[in-house]
């Protein structure tokens, strides 16, 4: 069966988008120089050990941990595919997932998307340089701690 396009919806056919995401985590889980921050989600099993990553152009969140979520949180099928490049500069393609996670960090609370996808890496979830931007979370990089600007509204 032939399906006719008219020719001006040519992109009525075309395959879903694929997008690109990178992240650059590339060390192992007892290294000290990571920066890891615990996010609190209201009837979760453990708070979430969440990477600051300041070269990862997307939030991710790591598929198996989705059952540390309490029972309804919803993970979003979308069509299409998303393209992550690891931290070793090869490509994977993953179904498009997203899962949008309320939680609370350093007395402030917060909504933010995620893409799921299976990471083998010792945190929950990574946390983008959009995320940084938005927030402007004081980072002690000696102590390798991060703290909410008491100065910054984040609404």
């Amino acid at each position: 069966m032939e399906v006719r396009v008219p020719r001006w919806q040519p992109d009525l056919l075309a395959p879903p988008p694929v997008l690109h995401a990178h992240f650059n985590a590339t060390t192992a889980s007892g290294d000290s120089r990571l920066i890891i921050v615990s996010l609190f989600v209201a009837g979760a099993r453990r708070p979430l050990r969440a990477l600051l990553d300041s070269g990862a152009a997307n939030n991710f969140f790591r598929a198996s941990c989705l059952s540390i979520l309490p029972a309804g949180v919803p993970v979003r099928d979308l069509s299409g595919d998303v393209v992550v490049k690891l931290a070793d500069g090869k490509p994977r393609r993953v179904a498009r997932r997203e899962l949008s996670l309320s939680y609370t960090f350093d007395g402030f609370h917060s909504n933010d998307n995620f893409i799921v996808f299976d990471m083998n890496y010792a945190f929950d979830c990574i946390l983008d340089i959009p995320w940084l931007v938005r927030y402007q979370p004081q980072i002690d990089w000696l102590a390798r701690s991060v703290k909410r600007r008491q100065d910054f509204d984040v609404t």
